[in-house]
C-alpha cells in the first residue's frame, strides 16, 4: 500500500493521475471487501448506495458481474488504514473519497471504474487501462520483492483476514461469493494454523 501511495503521487498529466487514482481505489475496495476483479469492474454507479452519516456503502453485486452468477450485498465501511503506532488516525471509505474527489462519470448507468474519455455512451470497463497500469506499477513491487503481487491476492487477504478473526466459515463465503467447500480446499493451511493454535491454547486433564 505504501508503495502504490508513494507510486500514484509521481504521476504527471490528469490522464495519468486519474488511472493511477483509480487503480489505487480499485484494489483498497477489493482489500476490504473480498469482491473479485470483476465484480468490481462490472459496478456501475447505480449498485452503490452511499450512507454518509455512517461513512457506509451498500453495494449491490448483480449476478451477471458475480463469477458464480449469484447476487449479494455486502457493506464497505470506512477504515483507518490499520496504521499501526499512530495515535490518531483518518478513516475514510475509499469507495466514497473515489466518487467524490476522483470519479469522471457520474450518471447512475456509469461503471464505478471507467475510461478517462467520455464519448457520450456508457463508459467501457477499465480492465485493460487498470492492468496496463498494474503493469507500470509491478516495476516498483519487484524493487521490494512483491513482483509476484497481482490485484486477486487481495482477495485472498481479505478472506485470510476474516478466517484469522475467527469469523464462521460459512459467513466468510456467504460475503464473498463462494462456497464453504471452495474456502476450505484454498484456505486449509489458514484453517490448520487457526485449529493447531487453538488446540495448543487447551489442556486436558
Amino acid at each position: 500500500i505504501n508503495t502504490l501511495r508513494g507510486w500514484v503521487t509521481e504521476a504527471k498529466t490528469e490522464r495519468e493521475i486519474y488511472i493511477r487514482r483509480m487503480l489505487q481505489h480499485f484494489i483498497l475496495l477489493i482489500a476490504n471487501t473480498g469482491m473479485r476483479s470483476g465484480e468490481a469492474f462490472g459496478l456501475r454507479n447505480s449498485d452503490i448506495e452511499i450512507h454518509r452519516e455512517a461513512e457506509e456503502c451498500v453495494i449491490n453485486i448483480r449476478p451477471e458481474t458475480s463469477k458464480v452468477r449469484r447476487g449479494r450485498k455486502i457493506v464497505l465501511l470506512a477504515s483507518s488504514g490499520r496504521r499501526l503506532g499512530q495515535k490518531r488516525t483518518t478513516r475514510i471509505n475509499y469507495l466514497i473519497r473515489w466518487i467524490d474527489k476522483y470519479q469522471r462519470h457520474k450518471k447512475p448507468s456509469d461503471l464505478a471504474f471507467a475510461t478517462f474519455e467520455n464519448k457520450g455512451r456508457t463508459k467501457a470497463k477499465a480492465t485493460d487501462v487498470i492492468y496496463k497500469g498494474y503493469g507500470a506499477l509491478r516495476k516498483r513491487l519487484n524493487d521490494i520483492q512483491l513482483g509476484w503481487f497481482d490485484p486477486y491476492h487481495c482477495r485472498h487477504f481479505y478472506i485470510t483476514n476474516r478466517l484469522l478473526a475467527g469469523e464462521p466459515i460459512h459467513i466468510v463465503a456467504k460475503v464473498c461469493g463462494t462456497s464453504v467447500k471452495e474456502i476450505e480446499a484454498t484456505y486449509s493451511h489458514v484453517l490448520t494454523e487457526m485449529a493447531s493454535r487453538s488446540f495448543g491454547n487447551r489442556d486436558v486433564f
